[in-house]
């Protein structure tokens, strides 16, 4: 489609990658691959074993997300709801100190795991708020030609 487009000299049309694979590629440049698996531990742990997520459940806070193997917003979404839960999360832990596994308690209790997520999702949000653009104007897109069409 390029060399047409190249052939073509009165072409007004200007050829981009997919907007959704480029972002993705510039999450990568931010991504704090440590504190992206401490985080998908701690999240995975509350979320997957019984009584963590019967307490966590108990304690009234919103469902946490687990991040998918493809990040596009499933990253910036776990650690946002990690974040605004900590505190039950931290509640957690210390109220069930004897049966939440050890190593999970000691990374929610510690403190620079928490700020660096924080860090790590400010470099994440503007990339998940453009990709939800890019997906409101690939909607808007298609309503029109729909009502084009009609």
């Amino acid at each position: 489609m390029r060399r047409q487009l190249a052939e073509d000299s009165d072409a007004d049309i200007i050829s981009y990658g997919c907007l959704a694979h480029y972002l993705n590629r510039l999450a990568k440049y931010v991504e704090i691959s440590v504190v992206k698996e401490q985080i998908s531990r701690i999240v995975n742990y509350f979320r997957n074993h019984h009584l963590p997520a019967a307490w966590y459940k108990a304690a009234g806070d919103k469902k946490l997300v687990v991040p998918q193997e493809v990040p596009w917003n499933t990253r910036a979404d776990c650690l946002q709801s990690y974040l605004d839960n900590w505190s039950t999360i931290l509640k957690v832990c210390d109220d069930h100190r004897d049966n939440i596994d050890s190593k999970i308690s000691k990374k929610v209790q510690d403190i620079s795991i928490k700020r660096n997520s924080e860090d790590y999702l400010k470099g994440m949000k503007p990339i998940a708020i453009a990709l939800d653009i890019s997906d409101a104007i690939e909607v808007w897109k298609e309503l029109s030609h729909d009502m084009e069409a009609s």
